[in-house]
């Protein structure tokens, strides 16, 4: 399923990696991608900012 879009062979290597998550959207097209929306705070401090400031 989806072969031409994953490697297979690569994804064993990362079978066991715990992963991380992005709830980002996207769009994706022939010519490149965008990132739709605001910046996501990545980091400890900007995550505490944008708490502090609610």
């Amino acid at each position: 399923m989806f072969k031409e879009y994953i490697n297979y062979d690569k994804v064993e290597n990362y079978i066991d990696f715990g992963g991380m998550r992005y709830e980002g959207d996207f769009l994706v097209t022939e010519t490149g991608n965008k990132r739709l929306g605001d910046k996501m705070p990545k980091y400890f401090n900007e995550i505490e900012d944008v708490l502090a400031n609610k």
